[in-house]
């Protein structure tokens, strides 16, 4: 993987993006039937905030431009199809349904402007939240349109249905939830060069936030490509998704993608974990685009799980140098992937597996060879786990860490030499809430340990190089934070435990250091922290434990503890 980028944005609760469903079912009050588009657009009206059934017990054809119906944001509506269609006049021009307020299509009906064509953009137009249980939705593959529409305000769900005909079945702007359905759209750049998209997209209008996309489920065909992120963050978990030829040009040299990921409305990141993807000509999956990629941002998939089957003898993926990024961590390609696996992973029969010789470091579901590695990849709030005895040549200090656990399992990493280049040779500078357990590290000649703002350190046994200085140094921070240290053990270190004063506007976190035992190190604990807790610790052949909190300026109107009690001194020097 080329480059690193943290998530853009938290996954909408799922729990939250249905509430307003279940409230509709319980909550539908009346039904209103109706035959016509006018008595329709009065069942809407009349409804008022009432939440209401609209019911089709007709066919209703030569729908026209001036009476697409709008839902307020404050409506509350379900419309049953009942069976039943929506079709549009020959120069209808939009999509039949707007919404505003929060509508759930059910009756496995059809929703259908395909017979306008250049005006039969596709079916609902959703600015607020859209549910849709069943149905097929159409437009015209000329009309440059998507069957849905969701725009940067609106929250779509889609438990199932048919969705095609358009040039694109759903166009997603704000925040989609597909869990199952069939996108077939086969519209070709080739046939129609004003008229052509994937069948699903995701993109980033101008000036809005980044959108969000998780597809669970589903069939995604088509010609100019199946599934495309141009922005924001998605998620596919299974599904099919693939190219096929158009009608005239069968033999696929007009098709293109089952998966283009390309930051071409803004930056994107994508999560892979299942599907099928297969192009009919080109490669299966295509990161990034430098060449003709819209607002050339950068672009980064991983992908966990899945098949990826290229056509005409194509790389399965192919990762654009500038602008691309991927790491694969499972998934089975039709050709050689290595240049994209961890260095704990290997590629066997086509599919991406767990190097057992070689894994020794794993996070998530990735696996690497060194720690070094591991941690570099490593992001906010993972977890990096070892799996055996790690030695280390050079370690490269790892800057402003946060969020990050290490869990050692019981394994030693040995490290000859520390290289920071500044900022004392720590392995960690500036971590926030570090969280380490189960480790034991031993400097052979210099390093020193952690420097950190807030987190945890259990069960770490650590000892010095001959020219280590320091294990632990506990930074400063403007917001109140605390170093926790309890069950470790510090071995031939000039100070096991240090800080120093805050700057003007910092002061130094919080210490509890508890459980613990410190041998032959110079002080033991040199504490400006205004709480300064050490209970229950064994100190031996030291020289000093210095707790100094009134020197901190910060600390001077603020009331200053400390608590020492419970430990063994033998040979521990002066307090």
């Amino acid at each position: 993987m080329k480059k690193r980028v943290f998530s853009l944005a938290i996954a909408l609760a799922m729990a939250l993006s249905l509430l307003p469903i279940a409230a509709l079912a319980a909550e539908t009050s009346k039904t209103v039937e109706v035959t016509s588009a006018e008595e329709l657009a009065n069942a809407v009206t009349q409804a008022g905030t009432t939440p209401t059934t609209i019911r089709l017990t007709k066919d209703i054809e030569g729908f026209t431009t001036d009476q697409i119906v709008t839902i307020k944001q404050d409506q509350t509506l379900l419309l049953d199809m009942a069976g039943h269609k929506i079709s549009v006049a020959s120069n209808f021009q939009g999509r039949p349904i707007k919404n505003n307020g929060i509508l759930t299509v059910t009756g496995n009906g059809t929703i259908d402007s395909s017979a306008s064509t250049a005006g039969g953009y596709g079916a609902i137009d959703n600015y607020g939240v859209l549910t849709i249980e069943n149905g097929t939705y159409t437009g015209s593959v000329d009309a440059s349109g998507a069957s849905i529409k969701n725009r940067p305000s609106g929250v779509l769900t889609i438990d199932n249905g048919t969705f095609n005909g358009a040039v694109t079945a759903v166009y997603n702007e704000g925040k989609a939830y597909i869990y199952n359905g069939e996108f077939d759209c086969r519209s070709c750049s080739s046939c129609n060069s004003n008229s052509w998209g994937y069948t699903i997209q995701s993109h980033q209008a101008s000036g809005a936030a980044a959108p969000e996309l998780y597809f669970y489920d589903g069939t995604v065909i088509g010609v100019q490509g199946a599934f495309s992120t141009s922005a924001g963050y998605s998620e596919i978990r299974n599904g099919t998704f693939k190219t096929v030829a158009c009608a005239e040009h069968p033999n696929g040299s007009s098709a293109f993608y089952a998966l283009y990921i390309a930051g071409e409305s803004g930056t994107v990141e994508s999560h892979i974990y299942g599907g099928t993807f297969t192009s009919v000509s080109r490669v299966a999956a295509y990161i990034g685009n430098s060449n003709d990629g819209g607002l050339k941002k950068e672009a980064i998939a991983y992908i966990h799980g899945g098949s990826f089957t290229s056509g005409n003898d194509n790389n399965a993926v192919y990762v654009d140098d500038a602008l691309g990024g991927l790491l694969i961590t499972g998934g089975t390609f039709s050709s050689d992937v290595a240049a994209y696996i961890p260095s704990g992973m290997k590629q066997e029969n086509g599919t991406v597996v767990k190097d057992t010789e070689k894994a020794n470091v794993q996070v998530g579901d990735a696996y690497y060879k060194t720690l070094p590695e591991a941690l570099a990849a490593a992001q906010v709030g993972d977890t990096v786990e070892l799996l055996s005895n790690v030695e280390v040549d050079t370690w490269n200090q790892v800057w402003n860490a946060k969020d990050l656990t290490i869990d050692g399992n019981g394994f030693t990493v040995t490290i000859d030499k520390v290289e920071s280049n500044a900022n004392g040779n720590y392995l960690f500078y500036g971590a926030e809430n570090l969280k380490v357990s189960d480790l034991t590290i031993n400097f052979l000649t210099n390093g020193n340990g952690f420097c950190m703002v807030s987190g945890k350190l259990d069960k770490v046994n650590m000892t010095g190089g001959e020219d280590s200085s320091c294990a632990v140094f506990v930074a400063t921070s403007s917001e109140e934070a605390a170093v926790n240290i309890t069950n470790c053990s510090f071995r031939n270190f000039n100070a096991a435990i240090y800080s120093q004063p805050g700057a003007a506007d910092k002061v130094t976190s919080n210490i509890s250091v508890s459980d613990s035992t410190f041998t032959d190190c110079g002080q033991v604990i040199c504490s400006y922290a205004a709480e300064t807790s050490f209970t229950n610790n064994t100190v031996s052949n030291c020289n000093e434990l210095s707790f100094a909190a009134a020197a901190d300026k910060q600390n001077a109107s603020d009331s200053i503890s400390y608590t020492v009690t419970g430990n063994s001194f033998n040979n521990a020097g002066k307090i």
